[in-house]
């Protein structure tokens, strides 16, 4: 869990995001909306958000890297949390 819990610490947004536009599986979820782009060569993967939405940047990004571990072990695609502070 984050560090400031749901709540805690300053807003902000983070994306789970590849570079690696040209790969098949990412042309794919491109095409069947399962993700948004190329953003200046970055692509941001959707995936279910099963936990309470919040605007605490901490928490969001502990949220965003457990999937993009999970996402870069399944899919074989380089996939890093994106983050900005509000």
């Amino acid at each position: 869990m984050a560090k400031h819990g749901v709540e805690g610490g300053y807003c902000g947004w983070a994306n789970a995001t590849t570079c690696d536009v040209t790969n098949p599986i990412v042309q794919y979820m491109l095409s069947h909306d399962l993700a948004r782009g190329p953003y200046d060569g970055r692509v941001h993967i959707d995936f279910p958000r099963d936990y309470p939405a919040s605007q605490s940047l901490d928490y969001n990004e502990a949220g965003v890297e457990a999937a993009c571990k999970v996402l870069t072990e399944d899919l074989g695609v380089s996939v890093y949390c994106e983050s900005h502070a509000d």
